[in-house]
Parts: structure tokens; C-alpha cells; sequence
């Protein structure tokens, strides 16, 4: 094989390697298109889309909505594992976080749910922050009920007490019947 025919062999290979690559990316892309949010999650996205067009200063949602999909109904899961309410988990996850399951906040909160793992991941380091918020959220509207359950979720015990913590929580409370009404 001379000069010529190898250099033509290498630009062919590199072609059929461009075009197999261009092929597996538009797999990817409509396999993306593909996913379908859970029902909880398609009237959560809807309540936040009427949210966005009447205030979008209060839009905290990716605009990547496969990715919102995704995290929303990984939420949804969470909750339903965990038997949490799953509307209140998805309000919540959307308010603390945006859906973003990567957010650290300047406390240490982490995923979309915003759970400081010391208190709520066993030791181990290979914790569900989904499911651990889900159960904790699970945990604490057990023991303070709807309103008080999410202002200790908010806040700790100082939200539970004060008025503000309280209207705060009452305000995702709300939010979560609201988005049920878009399930009726």
C-alpha cells in the first residue's frame, strides 16, 4: 500500500468514525425526547410553566425540560419509595432547588431536595439524597402535620415556630394543591 491509499484509508476510517458518532448523537437526542414526566410531574410542569409566563423572575426551572422531566420523575420515585407526599415532595424539590440535582447550598444542602446528609444520610457515603429528602420530608409531616412538617423541613424547629416559617410552608402546602387541581 503506498502513500496515497493509506492516507485514503485513514480519511475514510476518520469519515466512518464522524458519521457513527453523528449517528449515536442523534440516538442519545431522541431517546432524550422520549421520556414522558410521570403524571404528579407532567402537572407540576405545567403549574410552573403558568408560573414562568406570569412571572418569570420566579422561574427557577432548567430550561433543558428533558432534564427537568428526568429529575422531576426521579422525585416522584423517591417520594412514592419512601411514601411521601408526592406532590408536596415535587413542589419541594422544585422550590429548594429548581429540580437541579447538583446545587450545593452555603450550608452544605445538596440535590434537589436539599438534605444536609449528616443529618439525614446513614454514614455511609453513598447516599440517595432524592430518597433521603423524600424521607425526611415523609417524617416530618407525619410529626407535625402538612403546614408544620414542611416548615421543620424548611427551617428546623425555628420555621415551626415562627410566622414566617409557617406562611413559607403554607405557601408550598398551597402550591401542592394547586398543581392537584391540574391533576383533576
Amino acid at each position: 500500500m503506498n502513500q496515497t491509499e493509506r492516507f485514503i484509508s485513514e480519511m475514510l476510517l476518520g469519515f466512518v468514525a464522524c458519521l457513527l458518532l453523528i449517528v449515536a448523537m442523534h440516538r442519545v437526542a431522541n431517546a432524550a425526547e422520549c421520556v414522558e414526566p410521570t403524571t404528579a410531574c407532567a402537572a407540576l410542569l405545567a403549574d410552573i410553566d403558568a408560573t414562568c409566563e406570569r412571572s418569570p423572575q420566579l422561574c427557577r426551572l432548567n430550561p433543558d425540560r428533558y432534564a427537568a422531566i428526568e429529575n422531576c420523575n426521579r422525585i416522584d420515585k423517591a417520594a412514592r419509595i419512601e411514601r411521601a407526599p408526592i406532590l408536596l415532595s415535587l413542589v419541594t424539590a422544585y422550590r429548594e432547588s429548581g429540580l437541579d440535582p447538583f446545587l450545593v447550598s452555603s450550608v452544605g444542602a445538596r440535590g434537589m431536595m436539599q438534605v444536609i446528609p449528616r443529618y439525614w444520610c446513614p454514614a455511609d457515603t453513598s447516599c440517595d439524597l432524592d430518597r433521603a429528602g423524600a424521607r425526611a420530608l415523609a417524617q416530618l409531616v407525619e410529626r407535625h402535620g402538612m403546614t408544620g412538617g414542611v416548615a421543620f423541613y424548611r427551617g428546623g424547629y425555628r420555621a415551626l415556630r415562627s410566622d414566617d416559617g409557617l406562611e413559607g410552608a403554607q405557601g408550598r402546602v398551597d402550591a401542592a394543591k394547586r398543581v392537584k387541581r391540574g391533576l383533576m
